[in-house]
């Protein structure tokens, strides 16, 4: 019976002091009572949800193991420093890479897509970019300028590319394969095209330049399944009709490397004429 009486007058006790707290209580109290313990940081970040409560119950919990737990010391830095908190963040700061933890990127990143498209992207510019290293990455990312976007930093390791794939050409005299960004870069401004923005997809293989004479530039895509590579076009300064003798030197000497010619259709090249004569001529507009 004593054993009954007293566990009674203890259960009134707690729920008389839980009543007090939950009425009387500093918010620090409360929080101590439902979680445990308050961590360094987690008032502040609660402070900063914009006085909006987020939907999800375990977003709160979420966000209480960010700063409780010191393997998470990176993400709760972050959220330190991104101004105002919502739910979307806590998803985003999920799918980011650890490695690209950073405030910077958290502001930057609206969507978990953004999030994984930016680790996707990240390392493709590690795989073709021997100066894009964990810590350079990391360290572009903390360095942003705060208009500058996420996609700044992706392109600049990639204009730094020195792992580009095989190159169908081998190259002699006459026909020079394009293998760097620099070679990239140097014939855009040659040529005065927009050959430098094809430079991601040569160094995912799926496009190649190389240069005859100085004169022109040989475009060459690859066949599926590795069969081999064709010569799609043949292109001079200013994107200007190729002369034909010009074409059939390149589409000659392209043979002798074993890559063909494409056939294209009538339809093709009518388009091809009329893009050209519309961008170059502008005659639409004078006409109007």
């Amino acid at each position: 019976m004593r054993t009954t009486a007293a566990l009674t007058t203890f259960t009134y006790t707690a729920k008389s002091n839980l009543a007090f707290i939950l009425r009387e209580g500093r918010p620090r109290e409360i929080l101590e009572l439902v979680f445990g313990r308050v961590p360094d940081g987690w008032l502040g970040a609660l402070e900063r949800l914009g006085g909006q409560p987020m939907a999800n119950l375990n977003c709160y919990v979420k966000l209480h193991a960010i700063f409780a737990n010191p393997r998470h010391r990176r993400r709760a830095k972050a959220l330190l420093y991104v101004g105002q908190i919502n739910e979307k963040m806590l998803l985003v700061l999920d799918a980011l890479d650890e490695r690209w933890v950073h405030a910077e990127a958290l502001k930057r990143l609206p969507t978990v897509v953004a999030a994984k498209d930016f680790n996707r992207a990240i390392a493709f510019a590690q795989s073709v970019s021997s100066r894009a290293t964990d810590d350079a990455v990391a360290t572009a990312i903390g360095l942003l300028a705060p208009t500058a976007p996420l996609a700044a930093i992706v392109r600049r390791f990639v204009r730094r590319a020195d792992r580009f794939p095989p190159h169908p050409i081998t190259g002699d005299d006459e026909l020079r394969p394009l293998t760097s960004a620099r070679d990239f870069i140097e014939a855009g401004r040659r040529y005065r095209n927009c050959l430098a923005t094809l430079l991601d997809r040569a160094l995912a293989g799926q496009v190649a330049f190389a240069e005859y004479r100085r004169e022109a530039l040989a475009e060459l895509r690859p066949l599926t399944l590795g069969r081999g590579w064709l010569l799609e076009q043949v292109h001079v300064a200013r994107n200007a009709l190729v002369p034909a003798e010009l074409a059939q030197a390149v589409e000659a000497k392209c043979a002798t490397f074993g890559i063909p010619r494409v056939d294209a259709r009538d339809a093709d090249e009518d388009w091809r004429r009329y893009r050209r004569f519309v961008r170059d001529g502008g005659w639409l507009d004078r006409a109007a």
